[in-house]
């Protein structure tokens, strides 16, 4: 270990590893410590790993960030969860977003699911759909009938959507490390009050338990029981319903035409048998005399 004086830009250097003399010690750094603009704290080696934490006996890991040079606003920025496998990003009150992704994300999960029930986009979202990858392969039927049973509603989030949509404020939002109990109040109260704003405007949709009856591939349900609508899945089925409308408007245009000629020909014969003789002028039409 090479400990040098302030004049270097090094504080120390070690050269193989730290360790704690016992497994109950720990490395603090008090919170007035700061890293200012001229000075960098790196940590690198031959594999190009920066470092490597090892979260055990249900360990967490939680990171937390400021933008000023004081204590007060510190922010939770990240929870990494050894147990569970899971890295919670939490949000940021002071942000837009709570993590942003400059370039591609790369999504190999199964699910994707939208806690409080919103998604923006500003580009276009893609799920892999090539034919060469798909089996048993199967039309929808009965398509119009299924999209007639469905409701097109606006509608507003209900309180017990509220509460369902904000349940995990206080686990995920912070007013920092060494914040009080009144000051987590605070932070998630602000957050509660963000979100019920948010989710305060008029919405267009359908109802989970109606498209469920209908087609129950396109509904999911969650540990709480609530139901969640797969919007994508309701492309196939009204492409299906308008191919069936489209099918039955052409035969009803087919036998309107049929009924069309039928008629022509019902006019011309009529036109014939009551066609005037100039000779009996003022007897029968030959059909009557016949009878």
């Amino acid at each position: 270990m090479d400990i040098r004086s302030n004049g270097d830009r090094s504080a120390f250097t070690i050269d193989n590893a730290l360790y704690l003399g016992n497994r109950n010690g720990t490395v603090s750094i008090s919170n007035n410590a700061f890293v200012n603009d001229s000075v960098q704290w790196q940590i690198k080696d031959a594999q190009k790993k920066a470092f490597t934490i090892e979260l055990r006996d249900s360990g967490m890991l939680e990171l937390y960030g400021t933008a000023t040079n004081g204590q007060a606003d510190w922010q939770k920025l990240a929870t990494f969860d050894g147990a569970n496998k899971k890295i919670v990003f939490p949000v940021a009150l002071n942000l837009s977003s709570s993590l942003s992704v400059s370039g591609d994300i790369w999504y190999q999960g199964h699910k994707f699911v939208l806690a409080t029930g919103m998604f923006k986009n500003s580009y276009n979202v893609e799920a892999t759909s090539d034919q060469r990858l798909k089996k048993d392969i199967t039309p929808l039927t009965h398509a119009a009938e299924k999209v007639r049973r469905l409701s097109a509603v606006t509608y507003h989030w209900n309180d017990d959507a509220l509460r369902h949509f904000t349940r995990d404020i206080e686990t995920t939002v912070s007013a920092g490390p060494q914040a009080t109990l009144e000051e987590h109040q605070k932070a998630w109260q602000a957050e509660r009050e963000k979100r019920y704003q948010a989710l305060a405007s008029t919405n267009v949709g359908v109802l989970a338990q109606e498209v469920e009856a209908v087609l129950p591939e396109a509904v999911s349900t969650d540990e709480n029981g609530y139901k969640s609508v797969k919007y994508h899945y309701l492309t196939a089925l009204l492409i299906a319903a308008f191919k069936e409308q489209e099918h039955a408007a052409q035969a009803q245009a087919r036998i309107v035409e049929q009924h069309e000629q039928e008629i022509a020909r019902l006019r011309a014969a009529t036109r014939i048998v009551y066609q005037p003789d100039p000779e009996r002028a003022g007897q029968l039409p030959h059909a009557v005399q016949a009878q």
